[in-house]
């Protein structure tokens, strides 16, 4: 029978239940977290939480989830580091969705969303003009074809250059990581 996966005490299930609550960590050398549970990275026991202030905030302050120019941090925090950890009650009422943490912390939007796909496409391709580089782009093809032998896919990052040249493969990479 396989060993099931526990973070003190808590199974995978138990955790994604919890994501957005508030949560507690205490650390080998006696400080304590108070913040959003964000995610428990499964494979290296790493815990993300998001902290409203400095290190070391205390519940009281989280409490206050959106005031204007309240500074949000996100803490990871690996499993030998820790004592204890624990989510003190199941209540809704101070619990973050996922995407109001993603917008506290400052991450970005997802790559998946529509309108910022092409926005980027849009950018690309004004990078690419604008650096006087042959660009073949419509609103009909998805694909933004360069010099007649790259061609970048949605959503539009280096990582999705497809071209067989490695010389300007990897320069088109740099380009767009440059862009961003």
């Amino acid at each position: 029978m396989a060993k099931q996966w526990l973070f003190f005490g808590y199974t995978l299930g138990d955790i994604h239940s919890q994501l957005g609550s508030v949560c507690r960590a205490t650390l080998l050398n006696g400080m304590e977290y108070s913040g959003y549970l964000y995610s428990v990275d499964p494979e290296t026991y790493t815990l993300l939480m998001l902290l409203r202030g400095k290190k070391g905030s205390s519940h009281e302050q989280s409490q206050s989830q959106h005031e204007s120019g309240a500074s949000w941090t996100m803490v990871a925090v690996r499993q030998h580091a820790l004592t204890a950890w624990e989510c003190p009650d199941d209540s809704s009422s101070d619990r973050l969705s996922l995407e109001e943490m993603d917008t506290l912390a400052h991450i970005p939007i997802k790559l998946g969303d529509e309108a910022e796909i092409k926005s980027r496409k849009e950018r690309l391709v004004t990078f690419l003009r604008s650096k006087r580089i042959p660009v073949e782009s419509t609103t009909e093809d998805k694909v933004v074809h360069i010099m007649n032998c790259a061609h970048v896919q949605p959503p539009y990052l280096a990582a999705s250059v497809d071209c067989t040249n490695v010389v300007i493969c990897e320069r088109i990479k740099r380009m767009i990581e440059e862009m961003q």
